[in-house]
């Protein structure tokens, strides 16, 4: 009687501590597969960010600023690295958890997810700010003036009033609006009386809008040819789009970056 006791003692402790190694062993497999699960689930949203982050940067439309384009093609290449392959779920237990841990060290990935997320929206911004300066209305420029700090009586020419006479030209300008500045002193540098168009690009500024970038290009090539020219000088341009921002050579080049910079950023502001 006593041998059948310890036989059963015996079996019954064996079957225990097997049940108990089988449970540990489900344990880890089933922490394995949600890591696995969470790394699947980053996998997947990085390649769906990636292939719409691919997806603008072939987009007929470039970025306004090239350092977009360039980061998003940075960014994607270093999502693409990131890709994380899930291995198949081994059978021990001590495999299992030691497949797990190293699987928990490539699971977070919100840094990249972050990064591609960053980048599409700076290439969808630029790209929508490009399309703002290629051969905007008058009134969208017009508007863009309003409240600039040191800008005043901005005003659009048209063929009768156009100093330049390039309105509606062929390679020349769809519009050009005159504005003056408060910092020019018109008595001092025997600048005429009149309005911002009769006063030229001499009384403060004016903004040229060409049809194509090449047309604006070459115009900003012809005023160059000015630079430096004391009485001939042109005063500053900046080609921003197709839309040249020009300022009076009767500024300081302090005046003249401000006021470029501050008209620049109201005509690429996303309202």
């Amino acid at each position: 009687m006593k041998k059948y006791f310890a036989l059963l003692l015996s079996f019954v402790l064996a079957f225990g501590l097997t049940a108990c190694s089988d449970a540990e062993t489900e344990k880890a497999k089933s922490s394995f597969e949600e890591t696995a699960s969470i790394v699947e689930k980053n996998n997947e949203t990085i390649n769906k960010d990636v292939k719409a982050l691919q997806k603008l940067t072939k987009s007929k439309v470039k970025p306004l600023d090239d350092t977009v384009l360039k980061t998003a093609r940075e960014t994607i290449s270093q999502a693409k690295q990131q890709i994380v392959e899930v291995p198949e779920c081994p059978s021990k237990k001590e495999d299992i958890k030691e497949a797990n841990k190293k699987l928990k060290k490539k699971a977070d990935k919100a840094e990249i997810i972050q990064a591609l997320t960053d980048s599409k929206k700076a290439m969808k911004d630029s790209i929508a700010q490009r399309k703002q300066v290629t051969n905007p209305s008058e009134s969208f420029v017009l508007e863009r003036l309003n409240g600039i700090p040191n800008v005043s009586q901005a005003l659009a020419a048209n063929e009768e009033n156009d100093v330049n006479g390039m309105l509606h030209k062929a390679g020349g300008y769809t519009s050009a609006i005159f504005f003056t500045s408060d910092l020019v002193d018109t008595a001092a540098n025997y600048i005429e009386d009149g309005d911002s168009i009769e006063k030229g690009t001499d009384g403060g500024g004016c903004i040229e809008v060409f049809e194509t970038e090449e047309d604006a290009q070459k115009r900003d090539t012809y005023l160059s040819a000015f630079d430096g020219g004391g009485m001939l000088c042109s005063g500053s341009h900046k080609v921003v789009g197709t839309v040249i921002i020009r300022t009076s050579n009767y500024l300081t080049a302090t005046q003249q970056n401000d006021i470029t910079t501050n008209i620049m950023n109201s005509l690429i502001a996303l309202k």
